[in-house]
């Protein structure tokens, strides 16, 4: 039977965490607003905190591996995973930050934090137990995120 390393899930999480962190901070700087703004800045610290939660993380899953029901089974899913992804990496998010309305900002950190908790709730199944609490912690994390986000598209 084929295996997948986690590691590789976990290398996209702080990708993922990176690439968030650099839309946030990059959104924040076009908005005027000090409440919105300081929200989006309270949002990248956390992503730039879970990106070194899951650099850890990556020291403890090294090796570790999951059996797959077939060769390339989650190759294939993290790859359809990473091509429906916002941004492929943080470049482009800072670049598309820039040119976004706060509104449509706002709208896209929802989706975007909305796919991270569908990852990283994949990623949960496949650690060791003794990571379990500490993913399950980050996407309790980023259902805050959500929550606040979708508050403030809508005030």
């Amino acid at each position: 039977m084929a295996v997948f390393e986690v590691s590789e899930f976990v290398n996209t999480a702080v990708k993922d965490e990176e690439i968030g962190e650099a839309f946030y901070r990059a959104l924040a700087g076009g908005v005027k607003e000090s409440g919105i703004k300081d929200a989006l800045l309270r949002i990248a610290d956390q992503e730039k905190y879970h990106a070194s939660r899951f650099r850890e993380m990556l020291k403890e899953v090294k090796g570790t591996k999951v059996r797959q029901e077939y060769a390339g089974q989650y190759e294939a899913y993290l790859k359809t995973l990473l091509e429906n992804r916002a941004f492929l990496d943080a470049g482009r998010a800072v670049e598309t930050a820039k040119k976004l309305s706060v509104k449509d900002g706002l709208k896209m950190a929802v989706n975007m934090e909305r796919d991270t908790i569908i990852f990283y709730d994949e990623i949960l199944k496949f650690v060791p137990k003794t990571n379990e609490k500490f993913v399950a912690d980050i996407i309790g994390e980023e259902k805050g995120h959500l929550v606040e986000l979708s508050r403030l598209l809508n005030m």
